[in-house]
């Protein structure tokens, strides 16, 4: 009677204990499996933006940051260039870090080892409550069990909530993976300004196509000021004198197209000079 009472004491230890393990892996999946997520999904984010973020430089050269700033309302066309090539380092070390956490960490076989031995501990729990397992073959089987998965510890458990130390410690967050996370939301701001601001340039230099041209070198301006006439006309063969004001002039009345034979329906305008008749040539 004693030896089958402790043989079930043996059992139902074991069966608790498995419990407990059991208990602790789902936390560890719980917590790490969204932890591998972010930071593959910030390194494959940080990664586009940079690339994105080179591309408008590379390929639109300098009319690409002329629309950018006059779509932005910039001063100088060197704070684009500038904002884009820091924002594109930035954003690149963010990508090579958490890129490097997840590959240092190991997340991904390490998540898959404890969902294998979860399963297993499964297994070993059904055959010895309803298999009727030896208690020392299965305590054996743990331990090889266990072994696998050394980064999964089992803590105490809490009698209050009833949790493993393990499952309480999902409340503590490493901070680097959400500042890496700020860092690539900021870096997918900046490239929407970016591209704000090419549209804005793009929709202004359409709407002003002559704006920003240089002047052709064959325009010719007319300068302003009175046209000067000559100061002798011919009407009909006679010569018309005259100094400054003459006859014919625009100033004296008479239109210099006057095709009147009479010069002297013209008349003499003020201080004009002595009048000389003479047949042309």
């Amino acid at each position: 009677m004693e030896g089958r009472a402790g043989s079930r004491d043996s059992r139902a230890g074991l069966l608790e204990t498995i419990r407990v393990r059991r208990g602790a892996i789902e936390a560890y999946v719980h917590e790490q499996r969204p932890a591998s997520t972010r930071l593959s999904t910030i390194s494959i984010i940080s990664s586009s933006v940079a690339a994105a973020l080179t591309a408008g430089p590379a390929f639109g050269g300098t009319r690409f940051a002329d629309n950018v700033k006059e779509g932005l309302s910039l001063e100088q066309t060197s704070q684009v260039w500038q904002v884009l090539c820091l924002g594109a380092l930035v954003v690149s070390v963010t990508a090579a870090v958490s890129a490097q956490l997840n590959k240092a960490n190991d997340l991904t076989s390490r998540i898959g080892a404890a969902e294998a031995a979860g399963v297993m501990l499964d297994g070993l729990r059904t055959r010895l409550e309803y298999g009727r397992l030896p208690v020392k073959e299965g305590a054996e089987e743990y331990q090889d069990i266990v072994a696998g998965i050394p980064f999964v510890h089992a803590g105490p458990t809490d009698p209050a909530s009833g949790t493993s130390g393990a499952a309480t410690s999902r409340r503590r967050r490493p901070a680097g993976a959400w500042v890496l996370g700020v860092v690539a939301v900021l870096a997918v701001l900046l490239l929407a300004a970016a591209l704000l601001g090419l549209v804005r340039g793009l929709a202004g230099s359409s709407t002003d196509p002559g704006a920003g041209q240089p002047r052709s070198a064959d325009a010719r301006t007319t300068p302003a000021g009175p046209i000067t006439v000559p100061s002798h006309d011919t009407v009909d063969g006679t010569v018309l004198l005259g100094a400054g004001a003459g006859w014919g002039s625009p100033t004296s009345g008479c239109s210099a197209s006057t095709t009147s034979a009479d010069p002297s329906e013209c008349p003499a305008p003020a201080g004009a000079a002595p009048r000389v008749e003479g047949t042309g040539p």
